[in-house]
């Protein structure tokens, strides 16, 4: 897993030269049409997050804690942290276009940063990265704050911004994060807002999601991961090549 510690100069170097296009366009509508439910995740099982061992799920999935403490919450489950990595869970299982969706909420304290990340991943494929990383950046440094899509790789100066706008979330709120993929395109909607971006790794097939929140408490509900198809009423945005 990445660490969170990056330099803001690698962001501004990337931003300005990588083919970046921004979309807040809910007048395009859903990239993505649902299909089989692939993943129903209401964290009722496993009776406890370890990162010692793969737990196994249905449909042939799997998970465990990557990182940080986990425990069941009366809506679903909420992360801890006292020291090194954010907290992150990983589910294990195949799915390649697909729409993800999970719902959030966070605490503030002190010192403690608040984000939510949507990762899918092919580590065979993509070594060392998330091929598709969908963020929720409440107050994160390392990031622009609001929704981002970015291809992560797992070095300081290892990922590439593909859209981005701002947002503002506020504590102890509920809040609706959705990611579809359709070949090379990501299309990311929460409160409210509509990004997308393209990148030729977020076409990969992909076998690993993995979800990661900040270093003060969060609470997960709700994560879903459909088979998906696309939506023929959906009109691609203009733009160049896929980023490389």
């Amino acid at each position: 897993m990445k660490p969170m510690k990056m330099k803001k100069s690698y962001l501004q170097i990337l931003l300005g030269l990588s083919s970046v296009f921004f979309l807040a366009a809910e007048s395009r509508g859903q990239m993505a049409v649902k299909g089989k439910l692939l993943l129903a995740e209401d964290f009722k099982t496993p009776a406890e997050y370890t990162i010692e061992k793969w737990q196994p799920l249905r449909d042939g999935w799997r998970m465990r804690a990557w990182h940080g403490n986990w425990r069941r919450s009366s809506e679903g489950i909420e992360s801890g942290w006292e020291s090194g990595h954010n907290p992150n869970l990983a589910y294990e299982g195949p799915f390649a276009n697909a729409v993800i969706e999970l719902e959030f909420r966070f605490r503030k304290e002190p010192g403690k940063v608040a984000f939510v990340q949507i990762n899918p991943a092919n580590f065979e494929l993509d070594p060392q990265a998330y091929s598709v990383s969908a963020w929720a950046n409440v107050d994160a440094p390392q990031r622009p704050l609001g929704l981002l899509l970015e291809h992560q790789g797992w070095t300081p100066q290892g990922f590439t911004v593909v859209a981005h706008q701002a947002a503002v979330f506020e504590p102890d709120k509920w809040y609706s994060m959705r990611l579809e993929i359709i070949d090379d395109y990501a299309l990311m909607s929460c409160n409210g807002i509509t990004i997308v971006g393209r990148h030729d790794k977020f076409g990969l097939p992909k076998t690993l999601l993995a979800i990661g929140v900040g270093y003060c408490p969060h609470e997960l509900r709700k994560l879903r991961v459909y088979g998906a198809t696309a939506n023929p009423a959906w009109t691609k945005p203009a733009a160049a090549s896929p980023i490389k």
